[in-house]
Order: structure tokens, then sequence, then C-alpha cells
């Protein structure tokens, strides 16, 4: 479970670091599905990180894991 809530951390920092990004969406990245209706904070264009999966992906010498996220 940590390394899922790491991951979007990162993705939502990283997110909201990139200018090209924010000078699009400005403060609409959000780290989960606004639920309140549509108004000035949650309108479109936006970045939602969405579903995330993962699996083990290491080897007998190595751990890992292999994360997605949907945007």
């Amino acid at each position: 479970m940590g390394q899922f809530s790491d991951f979007q951390s990162a993705i939502f920092r990283a997110l909201n670091a990139e200018p090209l990004l924010t000078a699009i969406v400005g403060s609409r990245i959000f780290d989960d599905t606004p639920h309140e209706a549509e108004t000035a904070a949650t309108a479109l264009p936006r970045v939602t990180l969405g579903d995330q999966s993962g699996s083990e992906a290491g080897s007998d010498s190595h751990d890992a894991s292999e994360i997605s996220i949907t945007l």
C-alpha cells in the first residue's frame, strides 16, 4: 500500500511542478476524482490521477515493482 501512495504523491508533485502543464490547467490537478459539482475549481481542462495497479517485477537479486497509473 505504501508504494502506491508514495508513487501517487511523487506523480502529483511532479505534475504540479511542471510549468507548461500548470499554464494549461492551472491548479486543477487532482489526486482523486472531484465529486463536487462542476465549479471553476474542477472545470475542464484538468488532470486527475486515477486507478493504480502494481505487480512484483523483481528478481532473485533485486526487489522491484511495476506500478501503473491512469491520468
